[in-house]
């Protein structure tokens, strides 16, 4: 099977990278407004 380069973006590492529920779950209450508006975290 052939190789495939996909990148991840970092602002989906943040908020998938957390194992537990919660912290991933209080990270995307957090930043609701900017996924919604969607600019990612460094954006201003």
């Amino acid at each position: 099977m052939p190789q495939t380069n996909i990148r991840i973006p970092p602002d989906l590492l943040f908020f998938c990278g957390a194992e537990q529920r919660t912290t991933r779950e209080a990270r995307t209450e957090k930043h609701l407004d900017r996924i919604l508006a969607g600019k990612g975290l460094d954006d201003r």
